[in-house]
């Protein structure tokens, strides 16, 4: 009976410990996802400055984690190609190959790359400098 005790004693706080440390994680990186560019609009996301407002306006399946010790964000979505009027107002092309097309863009006090490949998928990643 005793060692029943000690054993769901020790099994308890292993689970408490693991869900505590999930938690930490979670609350430091965050993580989101929007089926639209107007869901993640509507969320306020891009008003608190996680998600720039120049990604496609056809961005879709955005997968979004920022983190708020560094102040960073790494997304993925999917696109229709040709949509790349935001990107051309406030970011350059950096480079363009047969996959697709890097854009180096800022925000937030922060470098961005954003990488439009041509099979219509997409990935964001800010970094401090």
């Amino acid at each position: 009976m005793l060692m029943k005790l000690i054993w769901w004693s020790v099994a308890t706080l292993v689970t408490l410990m693991v869900l505590l440390l999930s938690w930490c994680e979670y609350t430091k990186n965050p993580k989101s996802y929007f089926a639209t560019y107007e869901e993640a609009k509507n969320s306020g996301i891009m008003d608190r400055g996680w998600m720039p407002t120049y990604i496609p306006r056809s961005s879709k399946e955005i997968h979004e984690n920022h983190n708020l010790d560094t102040n960073t964000v790494h997304m993925s979505f999917k696109y229709s190609q040709g949509d790349t009027q935001e990107l051309e107002k406030d970011c350059y092309r950096k480079a363009t190959s047969a996959q697709g097309t890097v854009w180096h863009c800022e925000y937030s006090g922060n470098k961005v790359t954003v990488e439009l490949r041509n099979d219509g998928t997409a990935t964001l990643s800010s970094h401090s400098e």
